[in-house]
């Protein structure tokens, strides 16, 4: 009898596709394994050969606790597929329609000329882009659906050698351009996105990827190793869509951020500059840097005498991350797993969002011990291994960045200076006064989609329903008439906390409200700002002649700490639902806030 941990070990031991095979089989074989998993049903429409996608794809994916139910479309029907609506992509209903096309096949003439008129290649862009547009306006219409593009990727080998590359109507300028202009199509859509096969073929090499066999053989243009890489780019897709996101990465210091140990080689001593193999640690904080511009927050862990390591990190003239850039530093002797709690209890975060770095290999099997829900890594013993090494990690993919993305390192940091002003106060109140706190209100509009779909699919400790939203199911709610959604923003005198509250509200008749997501980020937990959201709620109910308003509390192992919040606001329990008589409530604003209404 196969289970997730034992198939997840065999995962580690691949080497060949024969070993895909095997893998796939054992996860299709169990209907406890699959049951445990998320299922995301996976529709291709392609003009080639690709179906040794699947079985990749599925173990792929099984790495991250996902079973893909994938349907690939009839070879070369993918226009034929999205004019019927009684063809088997629409009775198929998926979550994902990834759109695999060759332009190869779409304009075959590219491909047999040396010289193409200009007027001809602008005409046959148009004809491409139109085709696209249709294809996507379909699936948008008719099915709840995101939209994964693969671009087109360049030949071998030029129709004009070199002089293709000097002239606008050459292939590969072509390609380019076509390959730009999905972007620009892209862009008018929520929920579609560009697979950059382009890319994907540079980096591995065209020679690499390309099966000329198969190809005349069977219509397969690739080889198993670009399916292998393109399976592994659809996941960090996937895991993106649906905010399978890390928030924090929590590093070593001593031959992680920098080469040596500062007890022992002292601040001149340590390898950090312009020199090998310094530069190597140097790059490795670039690549960090870039990940905190993203919005994943840095914390470090190490055992150290602080006065030495602080010192460094203040001072050192090549060091690229500050104190500034941490949003908690635990310099001390204690044990790391120990460490690693403190910062999750800091943060508010869950152990399960934290990723921990050390070069050390026992220190990262005692935190894999004692807290498996960190992912734990190893540092790559080489120091030129290190930006690859943190570049090929996809714990931290993203397809927007919001506003509190780029502020978050700010945001924690904040938090962490309301705690310690805490300190000064016996009274709870006095502080939620002394903190002068601002709370604005507005329905939400385009710009706050994306934060809002990542409210709902990040949020798990204050969140009633733990219902999770896409960005595109966020569309189609406000745009459906029948929901009002607002968000709420917090401010006080240490800084903006951003949009960090959420109400759902499903209008079910002209009497009746029913609160559908009802959330609060954990930045402002113990804060009482859902008093002002459930206040909000009820001062709106009033304006509008609502009589009831019903609420739901749908456990899950983390919301627990919010089972009795309906109990506590005046609803009443009957069957499994709760219910507020607006008639006989009486629900109030605290007094420490002020409200901006601006709806």
């Amino acid at each position: 009898m196969y289970n997730i941990g034992d198939i997840k070990q065999e995962i580690k031991n691949l080497k060949k596709y024969s070993d895909y095979i095997n893998i796939s089989n054992q996860i299709d074989k169990s209907d406890e394994i699959r049951q445990k998993l998320k299922e995301i049903k996976i529709f291709f429409l392609r003009s080639y050969t690709l179906e040794n996608i699947e079985t990749i794809l599925k173990v792929e994916c099984f790495k991250d606790n996902m079973y893909p139910k994938i349907k690939i479309g009839g070879f070369n029907q993918y226009f034929q597929e999205v004019l019927n609506t009684e063809s088997d992509l629409f009775k198929f209903k998926p979550n994902i329609v990834i759109i695999s096309i060759r332009l190869e096949d779409l304009f075959p003439e590219l491909y047999k000329s040396s010289i193409i008129a200009k007027d001809i290649l602008k005409q046959k862009e148009h004809e491409i882009l139109n085709m696209y547009e249709t294809i996507i306006n379909n699936i948008k219409k008719n099915l709840d659906a995101f939209v994964l593009i693969d671009n087109f990727v360049p030949p071998i080998y030029m129709n004009n050698g070199i002089y293709d590359f000097q002239i606008t109507n050459g292939v590969i300028n072509f390609i380019r351009l076509l390959n730009y202009k999905l972007v620009e199509l892209k862009e008018k859509y929520k929920g579609v996105y560009i697979n950059d096969l382009e890319h994907i073929s540079s980096n591995l090499g065209n020679e690499n990827i390309i099966d000329s066999k198969m190809w005349y053989l069977a219509k397969n243009p690739f080889n198993v190793n670009l399916y292998i890489n393109l399976a592994n780019v659809y996941v960090k897709y996937i895991k993106a869509i649906y905010g399978k996101k890390k928030k924090c990465i929590v590093l070593d210091l001593d031959n992680t951020l920098w080469g040596g140990i500062i007890g022992e080689d002292g601040f001149n001593g340590i390898k950090l500059g312009e020199t090998y193999p310094g530069n190597c640690y140097k790059d490795f904080q670039i690549e960090l840097l870039k990940l905190k511009q993203r919005g994943i927050i840095l914390a470090i862990n190490s055992k150290n005498n602080y006065d030495d390591a602080i010192e460094v990190i203040n001072n050192h003239p090549d060091m690229i991350l500050r104190e500034r850039d941490f949003v908690s530093i635990k310099i001390n002797w204690n044990d790391k797993a120990s460490n690693i709690m403190d910062i999750a209890r800091e943060l508010n975060i869950g152990l399960d969002s934290m990723v921990f770095i050390d070069d050390n290999p026992v220190e990262c099997e005692y935190v894999k011990e004692k807290l498996p829900e960190v992912v734990t890594i190893k540092l790559p013993e080489n120091p030129i291994d290190l930006k690859n090494f943190i570049d090929g990690l996809d714990y931290f993919e993203s397809l927007e960045l919001t506003n509190e993305d780029r502020k978050k390192t700010d945001m924690y940091r904040e938090q962490i200076q309301r705690e310690n002003f805490k300190s000064n106060f016996d009274n709870i109140i006095d502080f939620y006064k002394n903190l002068n706190m601002i709370v604005t209100i507005k329905s939400i509009d385009d710009f706050y989609i994306p934060r809002v779909a990542q409210l709902t699919q990040k949020t798990n400790q204050f969140n009633l329903t733990t219902k999770r939203y896409t960005e595109e199911d966020i569309k189609k709610i406000n745009q459906s008439g029948k929901y009002l959604i607002y968000v709420f923003n917090v401010e006080d005198k240490f800084g903006d906390y951003g949009t960090v509250g959420l109400v759902i509200i499903q209008k079910e008749s002209d009497k009746i409200w029913y609160i559908d997501t009802f959330l609060m980020s954990c930045r402002v937990m113990n804060r009482m700002l859902e008093n002002v959201m459930m206040g909000f709620i009820y001062e709106q109910a009033v304006k509008n002649s609502i009589e009831t308003i019903i609420g739901e509390y749908i456990p899950t192992r983390k919301n627990i700490p919010v089972k009795d919040f309906y109990p506590k606001m005046g609803f009443v329990e009957k069957d499994r639902k709760y219910y507020l008589d607006i008639r006989k409530a009486n629900l109030n604003y605290p007094e420490y806030y002020k409200i901006n209404i601006a709806i």
